[in-house]
């Protein structure tokens, strides 16, 4: 049975629509769109959206949306189930595995006492040469004493004062933002994720802050919006050329192929 992925890709290469048809008429970025066809589905941010683009893009090509949905959860379904193998297998392997038969109990039992008197031996070995040499050291401690009474001196050992470095302020190094895969970027050098965004026209925005919802609207032309999160921040855009996005105070731009509705993914 084919996979979700395939299932859009055969349909639309078949209607002659080329990918980036499907990206301007459902307004769906062609990284997304190249993800799902390649069932590369942890490119896509979010299950919630991973789950539209799929209905969208099989409603656009003539395709039963929410059965290819049903479809895609039954095969994600299918892939946890062989990461995760039933309990009762892996405790029938752990019995197979734990089966010693007699003459194997045996054996261990012999050569753990073979071991335990080599370690007996050992100790002893290493205990008697340390007495020995406790017993050299005390001698020549002694010869050097003597020695100094009869010469009218007294050794005297002067331990040199630890230097005192004094403990000035350290700067923290500045805020980095780095591009991961897909639209995913990490927040480096920072206490929490500090997001402000400036708008040069209307715009459909939804922000998420450590998965709850911060801010649901439309955005005008010269309002900013301010949000912040301590682990991980997801911005989506309506429109992504209408809003200049400034992460711990660098710069964060648009590629040149973006263009519509695009997310932000920050994490620390």
């Amino acid at each position: 049975m084919s996979g979700v992925g395939q299932i859009l890709k055969n349909s639309r290469e078949a209607k002659g629509i080329a990918i980036e048809q499907v990206a301007e008429a459902t307004s769906i970025r062609l990284l997304y769109l190249k993800a799902i066809e390649d069932e590369q589905f942890d490119i896509v941010p979010g299950e919630v959206y991973l789950k539209g683009f799929i209905r969208n893009y099989a409603n656009y090509l003539g395709l039963n949306g929410p059965a290819l949905v049903e479809q895609y959860k039954e095969q994600a379904a299918g892939f946890l189930q062989q990461e995760n193998p039933p309990a009762h297998a892996l405790k029938q392997e752990n019995r197979q595995e734990g089966v010693l038969t007699a003459s194997k109990r045996r054996e261990a039992r012999t050569k753990n006492g073979a071991e335990n008197l080599l370690s007996l031996l050992k100790m002893f070995v290493t205990v008697r040469n340390l007495i020995l040499v406790l017993a050299l050291l005390t001698l020549v401690l002694a010869g050097y004493y003597i020695s100094g009474l009869f010469s009218g001196q007294r050794a005297e050992t002067v331990l040199p004062k630890p230097a005192v470095t004094p403990v000035t302020g350290v700067k923290a190094p500045d805020a980095a933002v780095i591009k991961g895969q897909g639209d995913f970027f990490t927040v480096k050098n920072a206490e929490k994720i500090e997001v402000s965004v400036a708008f040069t026209s209307d715009c459909w925005v939804e922000a998420y802050a450590d998965r709850k919802e911060a801010f649901v609207g439309i955005k005008t032309s010269g309002k900013n919006l301010q949000v912040s999160a301590d682990k991980e921040l997801m911005i989506k855009f309506g429109n992504i050329r209408a809003a200049t996005i400034i992460c711990n105070g660098v710069k964060v731009p648009y590629a040149p192929d973006e263009n519509g509705v695009v997310i932000r993914t920050f994490k620390l």
